[in-house]
């Protein structure tokens, strides 16, 4: 069971995210694209609603991999 401030550090990395995803996009829109930077806006910002389930998933599992280690399958033997 996660504690409560699991979901805090979660939020901070989905923050993290969110500020990848602008600094890839600026120059990518700004140069390439030829957007106006209030066109950028208004394109990521239905974007970002619409990526933000996938986006706080994605957070809480890149959050729990930093404290939990991951052990591997373990096999159970079916009895016969």
């Amino acid at each position: 069971m996660p504690e409560p401030g699991f979901y805090y550090g979660a939020m901070y990395m989905s923050y993290a995210f969110y500020v990848g995803i602008v600094v890839v996009s600026l120059p990518i829109g700004l140069r390439w694209l030829k957007l106006d930077i209030t066109e950028l806006i208004l394109w990521l910002i239905p974007v970002f609603i619409i990526l933000t389930p996938v986006i706080f998933r994605l957070a809480r599992r890149s959050w729990l991999t930093i404290f939990v280690p991951y052990t591997g399958k373990k096999e159970t033997k079916a009895s016969a």
